[in-house]
């Protein structure tokens, strides 16, 4: 068994019907879910081919120009619904959905509202979407926040916007090492590497592996090592299976505890896991 990661919950894209399919034919045990502020009108895949231009780079490029064509005052209706249905599917499938909420850190309010949120559902992580909200990760106000996910011993998962993104959240990372934070699509793995390798609270995600060169994902395991990545399929929008990622890390020359690490245990460092009730 596995855990999938970093898939995306959006009532245009998944229901839990498919979100059962998804895990049976990759023999995942638990998935876990972020929302999909669907911000893009298309709904469609990023538009990446891994194997001629870095992951990163076509990220940036392709969030900058997305962006700017975005309404900010939507952001937050946007990510509020998201949540929403997020906690539906968490309520339907509470045993299997790892839920990590939205933060709109660009709202006054964002702290008193996931309070309330925590209150009403126990979700085990934070999603901050930056690379939508393009907000200051160093202010008084976020780090108000970043002691109150401390305090609730959840977890963090940031889509980073560019090198200013990059050296704030590193000063974030290293004030706050009881928590867990984990770096979304290898962006700045590079830069990580030789600033921060002592510190061991932060992951980076492979998700999805096919937009990544082999080249590129030999690099990520030099610089981070199994320990600390992350897989994630990158459901419902890329339809790779599970079989096929682990006999790619495989062939480049991880050994079956590795895979295991990345596919699994790793994910088990960072989250508490609800168990089932066993029937007596």
């Amino acid at each position: 068994m596995a855990i999938d990661g970093f898939a995306r919950a959006s009532s245009k894209t998944v229901n839990p019907q498919l979100i059962e399919k998804h895990l049976r034919l990759n023999d995942f045990e638990k998935l876990v879910l972020i929302p999909d502020y669907e911000i893009f009108k298309n709904g469609k895949p990023l538009p990446i081919d891994g194997n001629k231009k870095p992951i990163k780079d076509q990220l940036l490029r392709f969030f900058k120009k997305k962006g700017n064509s975005i309404q900010k005052g939507k952001i937050a209706a946007k990510i509020e619904k998201s949540n929403n249905f997020l906690k539906q599917l968490h309520t339907n499938m509470p045993h299997t959905i790892i839920p990590v909420i939205g933060a709109n850190i660009a709202l006054p309010k964002c702290m008193s509202t996931l309070e309330q949120e925590f209150d009403e559902w126990k979700f085990s992580g934070i999603h901050i979407p930056n690379h939508i909200l393009k907000a200051d990760l160093i202010t008084p106000t976020t780090y108000d926040l970043y002691q109150w996910i401390e305090s609730k011993q959840l977890s963090v998962i940031i889509n980073l916007n560019g090198d200013n993104d990059l050296h704030a959240i590193q000063k974030v990372i290293r004030d706050f090492k009881k928590i867990n934070f984990i770096i979304q699509h290898l962006v700045g793995i590079e830069k990580f590497a030789t600033s921060m390798y002592k510190l061991q609270n932060f992951w980076f995600d492979l998700s999805p592996m096919y937009a990544i060169s082999d080249h590129r994902l030999k690099n990520a395991i030099d610089i981070a090592g199994p320990n600390n990545l992350l897989y994630g399929s990158g459901f419902p929008y890329h339809k790779h299976l599970m079989i096929d990622d682990k006999e790619r890390l495989s062939q480049i020359g991880l050994n079956q505890n590795d895979i295991e690490k990345i596919t699994n245990e790793n994910w088990k460092q960072i989250f508490t896991f609800e168990k089932e009730p066993v029937l007596v």
